[in-house]
């Protein structure tokens, strides 16, 4: 696609009218054109009610999501098939994401993840689905006061193992009446388990 944009093409990406607007689902068609979702994405105006972000094939570089912080009303986020590209995903020193809740991540190649609990303050639900090459998930997420649940499925030993690091550590501030839940299918291809949600919020 041509980088540059004529007007009225960037007139169809400013958003911000839509004051109600809090749902949106931004997706390519990977198969025509892969750079899309980066020529457009960051010429998107939003309104600030946005709550829940879904994008697919947009094939971003992982720091070109911080784009979203300015998004004070942000719960909910899911990265699904390529929606990021890349290794590493640092997000130690940006502002962060303050409100959101729920984090999904879905067939994506990243391999590492450097964060803090201080970019995600009211994080409860983390969701790592076929990210086969992500090695860690950030060892700080133990402190989340209000991180409820943590699920893999088809990720690493590795990662599994840091979850329950992060459950452990839950478990030894709080109890077990206030330890996460984790739920781990297919971790390494061969294993399976899976425990209770009932404390966890629908997000779907």
């Amino acid at each position: 696609m041509n980088q540059r944009l004529d007007s009225n093409v960037l007139r169809l990406l400013d958003l911000e009218f839509l004051k109600c607007l809090e749902k949106l689902t931004f997706t390519t068609n990977w198969a025509s054109d892969s750079s899309l979702g980066r020529t457009l994405l960051p010429r998107l105006k939003l309104p600030l009610t946005i709550t829940r972000i879904t994008l697919k094939y947009t094939c971003l570089k992982w720091e070109e999501l911080s784009l979203l912080q300015t998004l004070s009303s942000l719960e909910v986020l899911r990265l699904i098939e390529y929606a990021c590209v890349g290794p590493i995903w640092n997000t130690s020193e940006l502002d962060g994401f303050p409100q959101l809740k729920y984090l999904r991540f879905y067939n994506l190649n990243i391999k590492e993840w450097i964060a803090s609990k201080d970019q995600f303050p009211n994080l409860e639900v983390l969701v790592l689905e076929n990210c086969r090459k992500l090695e860690r998930i950030p060892i700080d997420f133990g402190n989340l006061n209000k991180l409820l649940e943590i699920k893999l499925e088809f990720c690493r030993r590795s990662a599994e193992g840091l979850a329950r690091e992060i459950r452990e550590e839950q478990r030894k501030r709080n109890g077990d009446d206030g330890c996460l839940n984790l739920l781990a299918k297919d971790i390494g291809w061969d294993s399976l388990e899976w425990s209770g949600m009932s404390r966890v919020r629908k997000w779907h």
